[in-house]
């Protein structure tokens, strides 16, 4: 004879087993139904992505594709070399 403590468990178990199978029932049904949908429906047709790449093929062109003109760089500018430390002279070698 079985005790009530082993009926309780097993009810138990066949509990959770079921809601366990239940669980992974529904969220295959609701995936499967969501696939489903998701193929009847056609893509929205967008230029989006067209719009976006002409603009930064414009901006390139009038910011960064011409070479001949930096604003950076000052061709005079020798502020470069006001820290520099004077060279080491060899000393004179003697015969």
């Amino acid at each position: 004879m079985t005790s009530l403590a082993s009926k309780v468990a097993n009810i138990a178990q066949k509990t959770v087993v079921l809601g366990a199978v239940s669980m992974v029932g529904y969220h295959c049904y609701q995936i499967a139904s969501n696939v489903t949908q998701g193929m009847q429906n056609k893509p929205q047709e967008s230029t989006y992505f067209e719009e976006v790449q002409k603009k930064v093929d414009e901006e390139y062109d009038t910011k960064y594709g011409k070479t001949d003109k930096r604003d950076w760089y000052d061709k005079d500018d020798q502020s470069y070399l006001k820290d520099v430390p004077r060279g080491v002279k060899p000393k004179a070698q003697s015969s």
